[in-house]
């Protein structure tokens, strides 16, 4: 089983020892994440700097496939896998065809990614400093489940508690927040219908490359896009995004 409560939503944890696959099989199994999104970050992090052997590849999806499975990890959106790979197509890095294989393979794979899945896709609607490093990320979001016009004060949504762990590595926690209290000022009230497990939270940077050509990040920092693709690209940052998963609902709505 996951080793998070059932509010985690993603870990973004950079702090690893060296720049080899294997690094990432080990934050997965010492539950420093249970997310296969935060595995792509990781990888992401990893192949800019290194480029792994096939054989290291094969061990790594092998090892992830099997943790998965014991830890009941949270599949990532195939959606964002494919946006991933399509943007690294256009990379000047030796090893982009590198990075693209291995996510070609997790796309394919039933305990990496989710198929048949119904997002919808949220943009953040405010952010709340609390302290140096502690921010609340508001959202709007009134669940299909819910029935007719909702009377409670406010909009319908969630707040997201994210959390930075380091100020130079980017290392980051967030986690919805269930506590009425902490909602205070938010504009938005949350119902228990909203689950952690149904959402995939990502950065989205608007991309003009050198040639003119228009594309969205998903993912990862601005700095790693960065290093991955043509020199003179333009970056501009879009948001802080959720892909929430409805699809439980949809089959059951049609049944």
């Amino acid at each position: 089983m996951s080793l998070f409560d059932s509010n985690h939503v993603t870990s973004l944890y950079f702090d690893i020892e060296t720049v080899e696959l294997e690094e990432i099989v080990r934050a997965v199994r010492d539950g420093k994440t249970d997310a296969m999104w935060d595995v792509v970050g990781l990888m992401m992090y990893i192949f800019r700097e290194s480029t792994p052997s096939q054989e290291e590849m094969d061990q790594c999806l092998s090892d992830l496939e099997r943790l998965s499975q014991e830890k009941h990890m949270k599949k990532v959106p195939r959606e964002l896998v494919d946006k991933f790979v399509c943007l690294l197509k256009h990379s000047t890095k030796d090893n982009a065809q590198s990075f693209i294989t291995i996510l070609d393979k997790m796309s394919q794979n039933i305990h990496f990614c989710s198929a048949e899945r119904e997002n919808i896709v949220l943009h953040r609607e405010n952010k709340f400093r609390v302290n140096s490093t502690e921010y609340k990320l508001i959202f709007k979001f009134k669940h299909p489940s819910i029935p007719g016009k909702c009377v409670q004060p406010g909009e319908c949504g969630f707040v997201l508690k994210e959390r930075h762990h380091s100020n130079t590595d980017g290392s980051k926690t967030i986690e919805l927040v269930t506590d009425s209290d902490y909602y205070a000022d938010t504009g938005v009230h949350y119902h228990n219908v909203i689950s952690a497990r149904d959402m995939c939270v990502y950065n989205a940077n608007a991309l003009t490359l050198p040639d003119g050509t228009k594309l969205d990040t998903v993912g990862g920092w601005k700095w790693w896009w960065e290093r991955l693709l043509p020199a003179g690209t333009k970056h501009m940052f879009k948001g802080n995004y959720v892909a929430y998963n409805v699809s439980d609902f949809m089959v059951a709505k049609s049944k």
